[in-house]
């Protein structure tokens, strides 16, 4: 599955998934024009995005995906917080998490519950029908108590050390909510060893924090925990 990050943490997320037939948006986290600009201003191929909650790094530009007719997906909860009514809202769609599969070309779509200080967030299951290959996207939650068989890609948000962010100069406020909305380097490996990794080709860490991280030694930590190929975003 070719995966192109066009942005990934506080500064705004958005992401490329494509199986050779179908292309969708992880995320529209961004300016428009950065995701015109990555998919080359074929924005018509995106046969859907898929948002997993509403703060503003995650759905920036929700509305210009609206107006220029790329279906949009998110839960319940999210709409009601983004202030659009999806069953009066052309191209706005809602998904059920745990009870909906939706079929986007060759590609089938299951959200999930996750764990974040928002009104109803979600993480995405996404399989391949056409190559057999299985998605799946978590962010922004610190904890996940599901388990995922036949994954063959895993883009999860590893977004602090435990001791970085021990050390910092954030405020408490800020250290408590990290810890109640975030996932740790700590509770991420511990998600990944207790899935089936057996056909994962590769483990993405996304959404790492600015100042609560070590690219090198997060890489380093869950390549040694999980022995599959680690990339950064």
């Amino acid at each position: 599955m070719n995966i192109k990050c066009i942005g990934s943490g506080s500064k705004g997320n958005a992401y490329l998934v494509n199986d050779g037939y179908t292309t969708l948006l992880i995320e529209c986290g961004v300016p428009f024009k950065k995701i015109q600009l990555a998919s080359k201003f074929k924005t018509n191929d995106i046969a859907a995005c898929l948002v997993t909650h509403e703060h503003k790094d995650h759905c920036l530009c929700v509305k210009e995906m609206l107006k220029r007719g790329i279906e949009t997906v998110a839960t319940s909860g999210t709409w009601k917080e983004l202030n659009i009514d999806p069953l009066h809202t052309p191209y706005a769609t809602m998904i059920k998490s745990k009870v909906v599969m939706m079929t986007y070309g060759t590609f089938n779509v299951m959200a999930f519950n996750t764990e974040h200080d928002a009104a109803e967030p979600c993480g995405y299951l996404i399989h391949s029908n056409a190559t057999n290959e299985k998605l799946l996207y978590l962010t922004d939650s610190y904890y996940c108590k599901y388990k995922f068989n036949d994954l063959t890609d895993i883009m999860i948000e590893c977004n602090y050390d435990d001791e970085s962010l021990i050390n910092s100069n954030d405020n408490i406020a800020l250290r408590k909510r990290v810890l109640r909305s975030h996932m740790s380097l700590k509770n991420c490996i511990e998600f990944l060893k207790s899935n089936d990794l057996s056909r994962v080709d590769c483990i993405h860490l996304i959404h790492l924090s600015d100042r609560n991280s070590d690219e090198e030694r997060m890489k380093r930590k869950v390549a040694e925990a999980t022995g599959k190929r680690i990339e950064v975003f």
